[in-house]
Order: structure tokens, then sequence, then C-alpha cells
């Protein structure tokens, strides 16, 4: 699976189906999943995307987050990351508070 906006190609799908109109894909090792069918007019896929917590992520996780963010504060969410990561025992995780820096970096 590929994913242009992001930069990211070649992710290996654990699970990719169609069948009658629905479309099933899902990605083990970052937790997400989706699931949708044809719209109406039958030219594009509609659906729910689903990630899974945090503990299952089993691929190295760097998490960034301006110390001026107001919508995810980092003195609160930071700590959370970190121990859901601990949690999960993923051993190649960094989590970094970037000083003076707000949500769109």
């Amino acid at each position: 699976m590929d994913s242009p906006d992001q930069g990211a190609f070649g992710i290996p799908l654990t699970t990719g189906e169609v069948d009658a109109g629905q479309v099933t894909l899902a990605v083990a090792a970052i937790g997400v999943s989706y699931s949708g069918g044809l719209t109406s007019s039958g030219n594009a896929v509609a659906g729910t995307s689903t990630q899974g917590p945090v503990e299952n992520l089993c691929v190295p996780v760097l998490s960034l987050i301006g110390e001026k963010d107001l919508q995810v504060p980092y003195d609160l969410n930071n700590p959370e990351i970190e121990a859901a990561l601990n949690r999960g025992g993923n051993p190649d995780t960094t989590v970094v508070t970037l000083p003076g820096l707000n949500h769109l970096f």
C-alpha cells in the first residue's frame, strides 16, 4: 500500500480484500484498519479507519509535540504517550517536546 501524500510507499498490508464492493485493509504493525464500500456513484470508496492503542505499536516511534501546542498540550500528552509505549515494550521510541513551537511547527 502507498500513501503518497505522507511520502510512504510499500507499506505491507496484513489484510487487503475487495469483496462485493466492500474494501478491507489492515496494517497490523501500526494497528490501523480501514473498512469501506463503493459510494452510490461507484467512483469512490467511503468508510471508516481505526487505529489501535499506542501500546500495540511494534515499529520505531518518534513523537513530536510543540511546547506551545494548544491542541495537544505536551505536559498532558507526553507522559501518557511515554507510559503507553513503555507498557507495550517497544524498545525504539523517542518522545520530544519542541521548545517554542506550536501545533503547526
